[in-house]
């Protein structure tokens, strides 16, 4: 024997990049972890039933046993309380357990309304938020809008005050040209006739 495990079928030894050399191998080495799950699974359910059969014992036996056990462990420690109770005293016990539940379920209301408020309020806060993102979007789009239309609208409206700044000049221009024709005109028919001559 050279130290090395060998498989039973196939007669090679094991690598570190291949353990297992066949399906025989891989279930050779899973038995004992397999055998130890069962048996871990058997104590369990052995226990399991000793705590079921232990609880569903008369309680004033248990009790005995129990007070037995404490008084045979430890003879010097004080002798446990009753369990005998007066009417009286269990339904105090049921009237304080029933107002600690009655209280618990009024605290559970309690955040279960104030969860339902802050969720619609939250519900609230989101439309709100959505509402504004949505609006700021709209006045943005508005706003490059404008914005991409301002050079063009301020470009037509100077040209349109130079061409009616030109316009204007030609026509002053034409008036002076005719009044000056006119003046010409009535100048000589003044001279003509006053027989002026040059």
């Amino acid at each position: 024997m050279d130290g090395k495990i060998h498989c039973d079928i196939c007669f090679r030894p094991g690598s570190r990049k291949l353990p297992f050399l066949c399906a025989t191998d891989a279930r050779n080495q899973l038995y004992e972890p397999r055998l130890r799950h069962a048996e871990v699974l058997l104590q369990n359910d052995a226990l399991s039933q000793e705590i079921a059969a232990l609880t569903t014992e008369d309680p004033a036996a248990s009790s005995v046993d129990a007070q037995d056990t404490s008084t045979s462990s430890s003879p010097s420690s004080p002798p446990a309380e009753p369990t005998d109770r007066t009417p009286q005293q269990l339904a105090l016990d049921i009237q304080y357990n029933l107002s600690e539940r009655d209280a618990s379920l009024a605290r559970t209301a309690e955040i279960i309304r104030k969860a339902d408020t802050l969720r619609l309020s939250v519900t609230h806060a989101r439309a709100s938020i959505k509402a504004r993102k949505a609006d700021l979007e709209a006045r943005q789009r508005a706003l490059e809008k404008a914005r991409n239309g301002l050079a063009a609208r301020q470009q037509k409206v100077l040209d349109d005050h130079a061409k009616a700044s030109k316009m204007c000049t030609y026509r002053w221009n034409h008036a002076h040209a005719l009044t000056v024709q006119a003046r010409a005109f009535l100048c000589y028919q003044a001279a003509e006739l006053y027989g002026l001559q040059r």
